[in-house]
């Protein structure tokens, strides 16, 4: 086993290898098509099928380094990030907008996939504040993302002064002299130019530049690695920018003037100008870090409107716990397993000839996902499910096919040939329209949506391979060495025929009841009937710090035991400073502002817990004022100064003010010395008054912070986009196949099935979730799969 991995790893990372077998696979697959000869074509398709089920097994070697799980199912790395206000003219700050934070959220998305990395989870945290959760993140990544996170990527090119390198009395150049304020150039500054001697050692050495930028990041139309050098990137400039960079340079001396680049206020490169004037392109240069320039590139496409600072990284658990995800695998197996018991049952040898196809379909689809790095989620698991039904249904088409040519009595092998050319037209369309809204979600989706689309794409490719290619050659060397005379099949139905069309109207009149009541159930619940993927909410969060241990099973029991608006999810995250954080993303009313209300949900928890429940060793003293009064907190501040030294350990003082309360002053101590320090505060203090109550604060502090949806407005929108150009695809596809009234139908066919699925659930009482998108989009894909398969049997008669 070791020495496969060892072996698989060597022969990935040798590209011309995996490029040699690639091609000699594809040959393959065209030859066993473009052949007449049935012998040579069994032999090809033998050979392709053991070649691509070898390249993919090896690519899952070892599996628990190349297949890897998501956030949500195996946890991963959380960057929690602030927006940093820009100043205006006057050098004031000026506040973080709703439109700055949307945003940075689109750039960070782009930048990660650029990276390659695996449908991050992003949300919006407080006014300017963005929580990033990423899967499997090892801690090396996490430094190269948390670079690229904090990359504005402000590209400027500026002229520099031709008196730069002039020298003065005192022996340093003019920009030297400028930088140290000895000397003022109008029109010019210094900067920091960053680059390397003769001997490979880093230097930052002043450089004077024009104080107006010449052109920016906003006239770039493409950044990309440059093909010529490794340490460099290729700009091309749009329009603009080409005007712009012929203006700055058609008046400068060749080989004697010189133009600086500047990334974030950092002179990376200042290169002589060699031939006058510039045009479009021109390359960045000074690059030594690994990575760098695919990096750079990356972000001067997707620039930031505000810094990024990354204020904390953790580790996180699982977002739905180890009990959920077992019980997920566990359904999933299952299910799998008793969908091959049918087949076998009811097809016989013919069932074991599917199921071999399906293992294939499944090791393809593992065997792509692990060579691409690609991540396997719960969205992206609704499309591995969407694709084994696909591909169960291909079989079914071809075996009830084939029941009806053996009844008409041909021969085995000519019943096989007719099954697979009559039941291919239904198969390939009923694919094809799953992959064109596959690809079409992977290229104007994200997150979720591209989760899903890739599984998708990947799967249904596979199980056209499985379904007409691998099956039929395990049947054609049955035929040639005689391993079976003939095929039986179980004729449960024994008549197909049923007039579906003579209780339209029965059918219509319910499927527009269902809608109708489901609609209307969108319209009652309203908002309620959304989870807070959908809506957001407060996130909760308990400091456990380094010693403390509350498994997340249990949280979860006492969660689901408390009535909730909405339902929570909790999860575990570690931090080397402060420990591990219990945090439980809850509807904002569960929350309550106030932390001590014992209706929410920090109070369940607490009273569920023991490890929560905990009293530490200091207490709260609060004297009520009343409503006009006004808190002395200057005296008792005072009155702790002068009791420090008696004081188990320091107090504070604090006042709050509530409209129906009134005016509160908060002392937190030492719980031991609550008894003293109220009988000494009201001696010294006396407007404080007798109306005072303690309570010992709890071990595990709790705090509170507003989150947005993981499903925004800006990601809804955008995939609601993805899934209209879907439907386009899939209508325009369908009118090309069949008709415009077919199209029209299907697309008719998708919308009752989805509505009325989402409908029942609003209906029931249930909540949509980020779950609840795979699984309406694995509704769609049936759908369409099905309706297609009905239409090509109308389009024969």
């Amino acid at each position: 086993m070791l020495l496969a991995a060892a072996t698989a790893k060597s022969f990935y990372e040798d590209p011309l290898t995996l490029f040699v077998v690639g091609l000699i696979l594809m040959s393959l697959f065209f030859w066993y098509f473009a052949t007449e000869f049935e012998r040579r074509k069994r032999n090809i398709g033998t050979v392709l099928t053991i070649g691509v089920v070898g390249l993919c097994v090896l690519a899952t070697l070892p599996p628990k380094e190349r297949l890897k799980g998501g956030i949500d199912i195996l946890g991963g790395s959380s960057f929690s990030l602030h927006i940093q206000p820009r100043a205006d003219e006057s050098g004031a700050e000026m506040a973080v907008t709703p439109h700055q934070v949307d945003q940075a959220i689109m750039v960070i998305e782009k930048r990660l996939n650029g990276m390659g990395t695996a449908e991050p989870i992003i949300a919006r945290q407080g006014t300017a504040g963005i929580l990033l959760q990423m899967p499997g993140v090892e801690p090396e990544e996490s430094a190269k993302i948390r670079a690229t996170l904090e990359k504005v990527a402000k590209l400027e090119l500026r002229e520099v002064s031709p008196r730069n390198d002039e020298t003065g009395p005192d022996g340093k150049t003019l920009a030297a002299r400028v930088e140290s304020g000895a000397e003022i150039i109008p029109g010019y500054k210094a900067f920091i130019y960053k680059h390397k001697d003769g001997d490979g050692n880093e230097m930052k050495t002043p450089i004077l530049l024009n104080k107006r930028s010449a052109l920016g990041g906003k006239e770039i139309a493409l950044a990309t690695p440059s093909p010529q050098q490794a340490d460099a990137v290729s700009i091309t400039l749009n329009n603009e920018g080409t005007d712009k960079m012929i203006a700055l340079t058609k008046d400068m001396t060749p080989r004697r003037d010189r133009i600086a680049i500047v990334l974030d206020g950092i002179v990376i490169s200042a290169p002589v100008v060699n031939s006058t004037p510039l045009g479009k392109q021109f390359i960045v240069e000074g690059l030594h870090e690994p990575g760098e320039v695919q990096s750079l590139a990356n972000a001067l496409m997707n620039p930031l409107e505000n810094a990024l600072k990354v204020d904390e990284m953790r580790n996180v658990s699982p977002t739905l716990g180890s009990a959920v995800v077992k019980q997920g695998l566990f359904a999933g197996v299952l299910a799998l397993s008793l969908t091959f018991l049918f087949v076998l049952i009811y097809y016989h040898v013919s069932g074991i000839i599917a199921i071999v196809g399906l293992l294939v379909n499944m090791v393809i689809l593992f065997g792509v996902m692990a060579m691409f790095g690609f991540t396997f989620t719960l969205p992206g698991i609704a499309g591995m499910v969407l694709t084994i039904g696909m591909a169960v249904d291909a079989n079914v088409l071809i075996y009830e096919r084939l029941r009806e040519e053996m009844r008409g009595g041909k021969s085995l092998k000519n019943a096989i040939d007719s099954a697979y050319d009559h039941a291919f037209t239904a198969i390939f369309d009923s694919h094809i329209t799953s992959l064109i809204t596959a690809l079409i979600l992977f290229w104007l989706g994200s997150g979720t949506i591209k989760g899903f689309a890739i599984t998708l794409t990947i799967g249904v490719t596979a199980s056209l391979f499985s379904a007409i290619l691998v099956t039929r050659v395990i049947f054609r060397w049955g035929v040639d060495f005689n391993w079976w005379k003939k095929l039986t099949f179980l004729d449960l139905i024994k008549s197909a025929h049923y007039d579906f069309l003579g209780k339209r109207r029965i059918c219509i009149g319910a499927a527009l009841a269902t809608i109708i009541m489901s609609l209307i159930a969108f319209g009652v619940r309203g908002e309620r009937a959304l989870g807070i993927d959908f809506t957001g909410g407060t996130r909760v969060i308990f400091l456990l710090g380094h010693d403390t241990k509350v498994p997340l099973e249990d949280v979860q029991k006492a969660i689901d035991g408390v009535k909730l608006s909405k339902a929570a999810y909790p999860q575990l995250e570690s931090n080397y400073a402060t420990g591990t954080l219990l945090t439980v993303r809850c509807a904002t009313d569960d929350a309550k502002k106030d932390i001590k209300d014992t209706s929410n949900i920090v109070a369940k928890l607490r009273e569920s817990i023991p490890a929560l429940a905990a009293k530490g060793d200091t207490a709260s003293i609060v004297f009520k004022l009343g409503k006009d009064a006004k808190a002395p907190l200057e005296q008792v501040e005072t009155t702790l100064a002068g009791l420090k030294t008696t004081l188990a350990k320091p107090a504070t003082a604090k006042a709050d003010t509530n409209p129906s309360a009134g005016t509160a002053l908060t002392v937190r101590c030492a719980a031991n010395d609550v008894e003293t320090l109220t009988a000494k505060l009201q001696d010294a203090v006396p407007s404080l008054g007798d109306k005072v109550t303690s309570t010992t604060d709890y071990a595990v502090d709790a705090s509170q912070e507003e989150v947005s949806a993981l499903i925004g407005g800006s990601f809804l929108m955008q995939s609601l986009l993805a899934i209209a150009m879907g439907f386009i695809g899939i209508v325009l596809y369908m009118t090309m196949r069949f008709e415009f009234s077919f199209a029209l139908g299907g697309f008719v066919a998708i919308f009752h099935d989805v509505i009325i699925c989402v409908g029942m659930v609003v209906l029931m009482g249930g909540e949509l979730s980020l779950i609840h998108v795979g699984a309406v989009l694995t509704i769609a894909g049936y759908s369409i799969s099905d309706t297609i398969v009905v239409f090509d049997r109308v389009r024969e008669m």
